[in-house]
């Protein structure tokens, strides 16, 4: 499977990123990551291509070849939309996090996001990270939502492998962990055994 994370600095793009690559290897794959680290400490672009499968010879996922794109900020999906498939999935975070450019007037945020992705032939999940947000319990965790639906669809890896691998993760962060591992589980029930067209918060 073939799965891009995008999102911008500070939304744990990398940390998820690691996990789906840690718990893919505990599923017994031949896993490839390549990351790139944008201006993340001022909202730059930091996106992960993350492949397993039986063998895997690169680790860059070309356009037109990602299964997934999962975006933790709504707009990096259209970024990156060119690397999804026809039938592709997008996992997409309905919180609005202004990038570099964005903040420093270079260009304006569309607000059509979401009907342009309406418009785009692949599946499209969109997640209530916004809600996540609101509350200070959770709000250093809305990637884990994500994650979570991400684990509804790739079903080639067990939950108890994913669980497994987020627990040994932040083993010495109980309060946090338990906080993570509740996200997670919202966000694989939100999308459920269904797997519909599409979902809208």
């Amino acid at each position: 499977m073939n799965v891009l994370m995008v999102g911008v600095g500070g939304q744990g793009v990398l940390t998820c990123a690691d996990i789906l690559a840690r718990a893919a290897i505990e599923c017994g794959f031949d896993v490839k990551v390549s990351e790139v680290h944008g201006m993340a400490q001022r909202g730059g672009s930091v996106y992960s291509h993350v492949r397993y499968s039986e063998r895997v010879d690169s680790p860059l996922i070309m356009q037109g070849e990602a299964d997934v794109i999962v975006a933790f900020e709504r707009v990096e999906s259209l970024r990156f939309a060119q690397y999804a498939k026809p039938n592709g999935l997008f996992i997409v975070n309905n919180q609005r996090l202004d990038p570099v450019t964005v903040s420093s007037g270079q260009s304006a945020y569309p607000d059509d996001v979401f009907d342009r992705l309406k418009a785009l032939p692949q599946k499209v999940w969109v997640m209530d990270g916004e809600k996540l947000a609101a509350s200070p319990e959770t709000r250093r965790s809305v990637n884990f939502l994500l994650l979570g639906a991400l684990s509804a669809h790739a079903s080639d890896i067990r939950t108890e492998v994913w669980e497994k691998v987020i627990r040994d993760a932040f083993r010495k962060k109980a309060a946090a962990l338990k906080i993570i591992l509740k996200v997670f589980r919202e966000g694989k029930a939100s999308v459920g055994d269904s797997t519909p067209d599409q979902k809208h918060a």
